[in-house]
C-alpha cells in the first residue's frame, strides 16, 4: 500500500498469466491442449494455464491469410496488338501465279501452233478436199463461207447466195461427179497453193443436163495451220434465161429499161452505143419488135480452159429491119452474163 498523502493507491504485482481478449491485435492465437478453448496471447513461445480446465494453452502461430489474387493490369499494347491484321488469304496469290502461268502456256502455244485445232486446222489437203465435196454435195453454206479467208468470208457468202438464187439452186447444189486435187504451189511437206477441180451435171434455169465444172483455189496459212479458199470459179450458167429476159426488156423501146444488162463501169457507154445504132438504122424511140433468137459460141466459153472475157458469145434476135446481134460476157462475181456490145444492129 503507498499512500501519497491524499489517497492511498494499492499496487499488485503482475498476474504471471494475462490473457488478451480474443479481439487483441496479436497475432498468436493459442488453444488449450485439454478443453480446446482459444485464446489470443503475446507470445508464441510459452505456455500458459487455462482459465476454464487448467489445462495448458500452447501457443499457434495464425494462419497468414491468403494473398489476395490481384488482379492483372493490362500492359499498354502497340497498336497492331490492339487492332490485329487479319490473317492473310494466300487464294489472291495463288489465283495470281495461275493467271500468269496460263498466260504463258498459252503464248508458248500459239507460237508452236499447239491450238489451231480450234480454228479448224488441217494441214492436209487430201482431208481438206474430201470435206469440201461433202460440204457442196450437202449445201453446207456455213461450212463453205468458214473456209474461205476470214477477210473475206463476208464477200464470198454473198457470192454463194447470189449463185444458189441465179441458177435454181435455193435448195440444192448438184452433186459432184468427179474430183481431182492437187497441190499448185509449193510442196506437201511446204505447200503454198492448191487446187480442186470438180464436175458435176446441171448449170440451172433451162441447162439441167449441161456438164458443169468447178475450179477451187486454196492458199496454205502457216500461222493457222490450215488451208483457206481464196477463189472460186464455175463453169458459166445458162445464157438462155438471160436472153430472153433482154428480149423483153427491148420491147419496151426504152433503152433505160436495158441498163440492167450493162456492167456499171460500162453503163454510160453502152446507152450511147444503142442510142447511135438507134438514130442510125431508124428505130430510136421504137424499138422494131423481135421475132425470132438464136445462141452461139456458150459451149466453147463454158470450157475449162476459156477464157469468158474474150470468147465471143453471140445472140442474134430476129426482126423486120434486120438482126440484132448482142455480144455476151460473163461475169463471175455476179454469176451472170452481161451485154458488151453490138455485132449488128437493124437498119
Amino acid at each position: 500500500m503507498i499512500t501519497d498523502g491524499i489517497r492511498q493507491i494499492a499496487v499488485f504485482p503482475p498476474d504471471p498469466l494475462v490473457l488478451e481478449p480474443l479481439m487483441s491485435d496479436t497475432k498468436f492465437v493459442a488453444h488449450c491442449a485439454d478443453c480446446g478453448h482459444a485464446y489470443k496471447v503475446p507470445s508464441e513461445t510459452k505456455v500458459y494455464p487455462c482459465k476454464e480446465c487448467g489445462g495448458k494453452v500452447c501457443a499457434q502461430v495464425e494462419d497468414e491469410e491468403p494473398e489476395e489474387e490481384l488482379e492483372e493490369v493490362p500492359q499498354h499494347r502497340s497498336i497492331s496488338q490492339r487492332h490485329p491484321r487479319a490473317k492473310s488469304s494466300k487464294t489472291p496469290m495463288i489465283i495470281g501465279v495461275t493467271v500468269i502461268g496460263l498466260a504463258l502456256v498459252g503464248a508458248l502455244g500459239y507460237a508452236q501452233n499447239w491450238f489451231t485445232f480450234l480454228s479448224g486446222a488441217e494441214p492436209d489437203f487430201n482431208k481438206v478436199a474430201e470435206a469440201f465435196v461433202a460440204d457442196w454435195n450437202s449445201r453446207n453454206l456455213d461450212a463453205l463461207e468458214a473456209a474461205h479467208h476470214p477477210s473475206k468470208q463476208a464477200e464470198f457468202g454473198a457470192t454463194l447466195a447470189t449463185i444458189s438464187s441465179g441458177r435454181g439452186w435455193s435448195t440444192a447444189f448438184p452433186n459432184v461427179t468427179s474430183e481431182t486435187h492437187r497441190i499448185s504451189k509449193g510442196t506437201v511437206e511446204n505447200p503454198e497453193q492448191a487446187i480442186i477441180d470438180i464436175k458435176f451435171t446441171g448449170l440451172g434455169l433451162g441447162a439441167e443436163e449441161a456438164e458443169g465444172w468447178g475450179t477451187v483455189s486454196w492458199q496454205f496459212e502457216p500461222s493457222h495451220d490450215r488451208w483457206y479458199i481464196f477463189d472460186l470459179t464455175l463453169a458459166p450458167s445458162s445464157l438462155e434465161p438471160r436472153a430472153r429476159a433482154f428480149r423483153e426488156a427491148w420491147a419496151s423501146s426504152d433503152l433505160n429499161a436495158l441498163r440492167p444488162f450493162f456492167l456499171d463501169a460500162e453503163e454510160k457507154r453502152m446507152i450511147d452505143l444503142f442510142s447511135k445504132w438507134g438514130e442510125i438504122g431508124g428505130w430510136q424511140g421504137e424499138h422494131p419488135p423481135i421475132t425470132g433468137m438464136s445462141s452461139s459460141g456458150e459451149e466453147v466459153a463454158r470450157k475449162t480452159s476459156a477464157h469468158l472475157y474474150r470468147e465471143e458469145v453471140l445472140t442474134t434476135y430476129q426482126t423486120g429491119k434486120g438482126p440484132l446481134t448482142i455480144k455476151w460476157a460473163y461475169s463471175g462475181a455476179e454469176d451472170t452474163w452481161n451485154v458488151k456490145g453490138l455485132k449488128e444492129s437493124p437498119k
